[in-house]
């Protein structure tokens, strides 16, 4: 690559929970390595093997679908309308 001691768009991501990391320094653009660092970070083994752990802890040994029934329920949401008086949400 012939820019790339000319630039500093050079991108590494680490993800701080499960140590994995992503790098990027193809690209003279800073964004396009910030997207192609995500990317590289997400497909790394210690990520999915994160995030896979982090799945199983949240869903407590239910299906997805028990799961978001569970959230869903009435006591977890918070139902507003606008008040067309005041402009303000309310409770509904």
């Amino acid at each position: 690559m012939q820019h790339q001691n000319k630039t500093d768009s050079g991108v590494r991501i680490t993800h701080r929970a499960s140590g994995a990391t992503g790098e990027s320094r193809t690209d003279r653009s800073q964004l396009t390595n910030k997207k192609l660092a995500f990317e590289r970070l997400v497909e790394s083994s210690k990520f999915r093997i994160w995030l896979n752990r982090r799945i199983l802890e949240v869903l407590e040994g239910k299906t997805i679908d028990q799961k978001v029934d569970e959230l869903m329920q009435s006591a977890n949401l918070v139902v507003e309308g606008v008040d067309f008086e005041s402009g303000k949400w309310v409770a509904i």
